[in-house]
């Protein structure tokens, strides 16, 4: 058996490998006094109180926070979302060694194509094959539908949202007909304002400052429009 000494606040450690057959603790000689995350305001921290040692601790933050001068705990304003089928990762953009910038999501039973952000609420919105758009916070609650999927074979394949006019554009892919829609971020009012039969839109994004939405041709090229 290996045994591995963890240090709880700097992440280090050694390992032992001596063979034991069973492990137990007993700590009726400890003075519980003595350890320095104790009590109800967790050692000064607001959210993690790692313990050094018998004197000293660390504050740490949840996944996807940073800790500023004041110690407080503060979500990034910057950071890229990767899409991996049925999980989601972020990761910072505002440090060279890109932490983990929310927790891990694994969405059951979805099969996501696109994702993105509508940073004044703190949503995120996500195109899935089988489920339509939904939103839902970065740790995965408030999961609500916003456009249900259709009867169409290929569904809801991309999403992206103006984050100024408050609209959601999004790929509406049938057997024959692909369609570029817009509606309200709640999904109401509705309109198509692109129809091809011959095209399949690969994929969108908008430029709210600039009034501009890009689409991606299946075939790589890139249109804008107005």
């Amino acid at each position: 058996m290996v045994v591995v000494f963890i240090s709880l606040s700097l992440g280090s450690h050694k390992k032992s490998s001596l063979i034991f057959v069973n492990l137990a603790s007993h700590w009726s000689e400890v003075n519980y006094e003595t350890n320095p995350c104790k009590g109800s305001n967790y050692g000064g921290c607001q959210q993690l109180c790692l313990p050094n040692g018998l004197n000293s601790h660390t504050c740490k933050c949840n996944t996807g926070l940073t800790k500023n001068n004041q110690g407080e705990c503060k979500a990034g304003t910057s950071f890229l979302i990767a899409v991996m089928y049925n999980a989601l990762q972020g990761f910072s953009l505002e440090s060279n060694d890109h932490p983990e910038a929310m927790v891990p999501l694994r969405m059951q039973d979805h099969f996501i194509h696109f994702v993105d952000t509508y940073k004044k609420e703190n949503y995120i919105f996500a195109a899935s094959i089988d489920k339509g758009i939904m939103k839902f916070k970065p740790d995965g609650s408030k999961m609500e539908t916003v456009i249900p999927q259709n009867s169409n074979q290929f569904g809801i394949l991309a999403v992206a949202i103006d984050w100024l006019a408050g609209n959601m554009y999004f790929r509406n892919a049938g057997v024959k007909e692909q369609v570029l829609e817009v509606s309200r971020l709640d999904g109401t009012h509705r309109l198509v304002i692109l129809e091809d039969l011959f095209r399949s839109i690969n994929g969108i994004c908008v430029n709210p400052i600039k009034s501009v939405f890009l689409t991606m041709e299946a075939i790589g090229n890139m249109c804008a429009a107005t």
